[in-house]
């Protein structure tokens, strides 16, 4: 039954989120081989959950939806909790995941670095920091051209539905609690990470 059930609900997921005529026919010949058991207490078990998962993907997507519709605007006094070993810097651009501390959940966020001096000390941050920002917050922007990879289906899988573009900020520590237990094993891994790149190449 449990296969059975997890084949039923990737079925549904391929089909809700892709649209594809092929997980329609998959869905469609799993209900069949569901139905050819005769068992009512497997078909009502699967219907059920089937019933349960289709109403929290639509909780799930209205929010999505609410959470999309979102105007461009600049905020000040915000609090980015941003993990040591989720930033990347490429050129004088820093990209990085932040947990949104006053709207309790994820964005994608960048800032424009300034000057060399800034580059060398963002790239040394091997602490999970919060930051005290100031920037634009702005819906996550859909390919422009039809073979251009889709940023925003990316992360809307990780639950990611908007980027937020810093302007200023400053940094203080985590304050204890379940995020610092967290932020520690990401500073290992960015100990781990940075301690790496110090090896020759190709070992680095």
């Amino acid at each position: 039954m449990l296969l059975l059930t997890a084949f039923v609900a990737v079925s549904l997921s391929f089909l809700i989120l892709d649209h594809t005529w092929m997980a329609g026919m998959v869905v469609l010949v799993l209900f069949l081989r569901l139905l050819a058991t005769k068992n009512i207490h497997l078909i009502s078990s699967v219907l059920v959950i089937c019933v349960f998962f289709s109403i929290r993907f639509y909780t799930w997507q209205q929010n999505v939806h609410q959470v999309m519709q979102v105007t461009p605007d600049v905020t000040q006094k915000q609090h980015l909790l941003i993990y040591s070993d989720e930033t990347k810097i490429s050129g004088d651009l820093l990209t990085f995941k932040a947990w949104w501390w006053e709207k309790r959940q994820w964005v994608n966020g960048y800032y424009r670095i300034r000057t060399l001096a800034e580059k060398k000390t963002l790239l040394q941050i091997n602490k999970t920091k919060i930051w005290n920002v100031t920037g634009k917050v702005l819906p996550l922007q859909a390919p422009t051209n039809e073979a251009q990879f889709d940023w925003r289906r990316f992360y809307q899988g990780k639950n990611i539905f908007l980027a937020f573009a810093v302007t200023h900020y400053t940094l203080q520590k985590v304050p204890p609690g379940q995020m610092a237990w967290r932020g520690r094993l990401h500073d290992l891994r960015q100990a781990l990470r940075l301690k790496l790149k110090r090896l020759p190449r190709p070992l680095d």
